[in-house]
């Protein structure tokens, strides 16, 4: 649930800003750096910064 709700907002978001500066590129491309930067983002900012937000929580 947390991951879904993560995920989501964070590939909406990226989207978002992205697609003004990524509209000429292939589909492909598009989703390449895409996935490649929320990628990163999940592993070394966000989710860390989650789970010790939600650490009571999910390690209850």
């Amino acid at each position: 649930m947390v991951l879904f709700s993560v995920v989501f907002v964070l590939l909406n978001t990226l989207l978002t800003v992205l697609n003004p500066l990524l509209s000429d590129w292939p589909r492909l491309a598009q989703t390449a750096l895409v996935v490649g930067i929320q990628g990163i983002l999940m592993t070394y900012l966000i989710m860390p910064r989650v789970n010790s937000l939600l650490a009571k929580w999910l390690f209850k």
